[in-house]
């Protein structure tokens, strides 16, 4: 009490509640700003190209088994397509996810697959190094990277390859819609849908799109050389990132399709959402430094939040908290609800603070350590 005391004549709180104030008014001009960004991203619509459907090799690295591993992968091999192929790298034959694939090759036999073998690295990425004896065993100039927890329409490749009409264009990828299972597995998957999508729409609009996302990634093999090859990222943290940042760099255009797929988490637990989060906000920090600072103004719920406990629940704290969760919940409900088309958002816009105030917790937890875990690994 005596240092409550001394600190509220000292103004120290005050200051601070100032500060809160500053931050949480911004946070809900980002949440404006960001329900405009999506408006605008989906209402934009570019003539179809007629015809233009050149081939594509599917680059799938693969560890381990997810609940709907063969969900996954059949619907790659379902594509309304007229020349495309898969590879999938994984380490060894005795990967539980060897026999899934061979069984998903035998019940599609008309579309050719093949597996190929990489030996962890003693260095480096072991999912790059995958990466790199598919691209070796691949063969078309277009080459599309896809995560193993990704399921996709039978229209994925016709909409990816559009933007690619356009010679200028280096790097195509997509956003996506998460799904879980159980408490943690739906929070985690609301933090990826409602947050992390909306925040990529505000930076495509802010600055262009200069990175992609493992939801799709479809590259010229040309511009992957230019590069420097897998080679050039397989010793950075993000490398879905990189393969869109590296091209921006060298002036190739990078963009997103008009294309939604789902994206099928695995999370058994607090623990499991506890590990993908950290992994995915260190990989943000290392990437962008000063986007990552810049991530406070996105959390918005949880800055009312601390507000309403710095102010002891006063009138302009009860009014600013209550604006807060009503713009954060109908901007959830526009943009992941309705525009994503998520099921999640909204059946649950009540976990939506909640959701925020862990996403806040481990934005901070981002904020240190430099290990994470992928697949075990």
């Amino acid at each position: 009490m005596r240092l409550l005391q001394a600190a509220l004549e000292g103004g120290v709180l005050f200051w601070f509640a100032m500060v809160l104030t500053g931050l949480c008014l911004l946070a809900n001009v980002y949440t404006l700003f960001a329900i405009f960004a999506a408006c605008k991203f989906f209402a934009r619509r570019k003539p179809i190209v007629a015809g233009f459907c050149p081939p594509i090799s599917i680059l799938k690295p693969l560890r381990g088994v997810d609940p709907n591993s063969y969900r996954n992968l059949s619907s790659f091999f379902l594509q309304d397509y007229p020349d495309y192929e898969l590879i999938f790298g994984m380490e060894d034959e005795e990967d539980p996810a060897v026999p899934v694939v061979r069984q998903v090759m035998r019940d599609f036999p008309n579309v050719p697959a093949r597996i190929v073998f990489a030996p962890a690295p003693d260095e480096g990425s072991p999912k790059v190094a995958s990466l790199a004896l598919a691209l070796a065993a691949s063969r078309h100039p277009l080459l599309l990277i896809s995560d193993a927890d990704i399921r996709v329409g039978t229209s994925h490749l016709r909409a990816m390859v559009q933007p690619m009409a356009d010679p200028k264009m280096g790097v195509v990828t997509c956003l996506y819609r998460s799904e879980g299972r159980g408490l943690a597995g739906r929070l985690d998957a609301m933090g990826l849908t409602v947050e992390f999508q909306r925040d990529v729409l505000v930076a495509r609009m802010v600055e262009g799109v200069s990175f992609a996302m493992g939801s799709g990634i479809l590259i010229r093999r040309s511009v992957l050389s230019a590069i420097g090859g897998f080679s050039a990222v397989t010793n950075y943290l993000a490398d879905d990132f990189l393969l869109g940042n590296l091209p921006r760099r060298l002036g190739y255009g990078v963009d997103f399709a008009h294309e939604i797929v789902d994206h099928g988490l695995a999370t058994r637990g607090f623990g499991d959402l506890f590990r993908r989060q950290l992994r995915l906000n260190r990989g943000i920090r290392v990437s962008r430094p000063g986007g990552y600072a810049g991530l406070v103004f996105t959390h918005a719920p949880a800055l009312s939040i601390l507000l309403f406990a710095v102010l002891g629940g006063s009138r302009f704290a009860w009014s600013a908290l209550a604006a807060t969760m009503a713009l954060s919940i109908a901007s959830a409900w526009l943009i992941a609800g309705r525009l994503l088309n998520d099921s999640l958002t909204r059946q649950a816009l009540w976990m939506v603070p909640v959701r925020d105030v862990l996403s806040f917790l481990l934005w901070f937890g981002g904020m240190f350590g430099s290990r994470v875990d992928w697949r075990g690994r």
